[in-house]
């Protein structure tokens, strides 16, 4: 559940709000590796999104960064919609890249270049007629990932095409061949310029069985699955606390051989949908739990969505690009945050902590 309009606004300009940082930068230590090594631990992170009451500026964006480094976080997850790195053909901005590469780091990126989001292409209106595998567009997904690799540097450890693509190809089956031919051609790209980057592209976890049919020929050129992760029933009701222990064999015997990365994770913690803060900390704690357990050579790790609850302004602008502003999808969206809107600690947030000192290298 990558929202657009949210992660726009997130970072200012265009994407997650893990923007500023304000707190001193993690020495290579902390996070568990050199940056561009071949050393892999299992990652474990938090979208930092500014507090609910805040203004969403410069300063909120330092505060909300140095609470997360307050955690053992060791790496980040960044998504660029391919539309706002090149807004006309031809013509790229990478200011943004670049400030937030320089002030998160050392921490490795697991980055995603959102080709495909929310149903919808992403990219200049004058390459969305053109076939996947054509000339032109493995050519235009080549060149952005050419002029934003000097700024990502050597710090990308997972590398995606395309956000939750089944949301695009649901209703387009026939495009997956050419699409899984413009992965296979850019993947070479993607290797030469970040050699320590695994390739990938995400799934909701509902496509997890039609991986190995449907999906296959975008499947085939991955080294690794992503999924993003949200166990929802009918009308957005919470379904168990403990779900991911069976859901995730679901993931890992869909993308086998190869392991999975789980992009977003998330629960909310409205009564609306059946939940309480208490349930969200246990999710918190089973999936972290879940995770840990099946160890870093089947699933590289997971972020959690959001640090933050959101505010009702940006609720709003969700709903709109969902065309869905029933009750339940509002409130699924306001309170996946591990902090409340008046930015008080909810029990999950203590447990994320627990769980990101349990889930650090020693």
């Amino acid at each position: 559940m990558m929202m657009t309009p949210c992660r726009n606004i997130l970072a200012g300009a265009a994407v997650v709000g893990l923007m500023f940082v304000g707190a001193e930068a993690q020495s290579p230590a902390r996070t568990g590796e050199r940056v561009g090594t071949a050393v892999f631990r299992q990652r474990i992170g938090v979208d930092a999104n500014p507090k609910a009451s805040s203004d969403y500026q410069q300063a909120a964006r330092e505060e909300s960064i140095a609470l997360m480094r307050t955690t053992d976080a060791n790496h980040f997850h960044y998504a660029k919609v391919w539309s706002e790195i090149e807004p006309r053909p031809g013509v790229y901005n990478t200011n943004e890249i670049r400030s937030l590469v320089q002030l998160t780091s050392p921490l490795p990126i697991a980055f995603n270049l959102r080709v495909l989001d929310a149903g919808a292409r992403n990219m200049p209106d004058a390459y969305k007629s053109l076939a996947w595998d054509s000339p032109e567009m493995v050519g235009h997904v080549a060149d952005v990932i050419g002029q934003i690799a000097p700024v990502l540097g050597n710090r990308p450890w997972s590398y995606a095409i395309g956000n939750e693509i089944d949301l695009y190809f649901a209703s387009r089956p026939g495009e997956v061949p050419a699409y899984g031919r413009m992965l296979q051609q850019v993947k070479s790209r993607v290797k030469t310029l970040h050699p320590a980057a695994r390739f990938s592209s995400c799934f909701q976890f509902a496509a997890a069985p039609q991986l190995r049919t449907v999906y296959a020929p975008i499947v085939a050129p991955l080294d690794h699955v992503t999924f993003t992760y949200y166990p929802l029933g009918a009308n957005f009701a919470v379904r168990p606390e403990n779900s991911l222990d069976a859901d995730l064999q679901t993931m890992l015997a869909a993308a086998q051989p190869r392991p999975i990365f789980l992009q977003e994770i998330g629960y909310p913690s409205s009564a609306l949908l059946g939940s309480t803060p208490d349930r969200q900390s246990a999710f918190v704690k089973a999936a972290f739990e879940t995770i840990r357990a099946a160890g870093p050579t089947k699933v590289f790790g997971a972020t959690y969505l959001f640090q933050a609850d959101l505010p009702e302004w940006m609720v709003n602008l969700i709903t709109v690009a969902y065309g869905n502003n029933t009750p339940t999808f509002r409130a699924f969206v306001e309170t996946l945050g591990l902090r409340d809107a008046n930015d008080r600690p909810k029990p999950a947030w203590d447990e994320f902590v627990r769980q990101a000192q349990l889930s650090a290298p020693q």
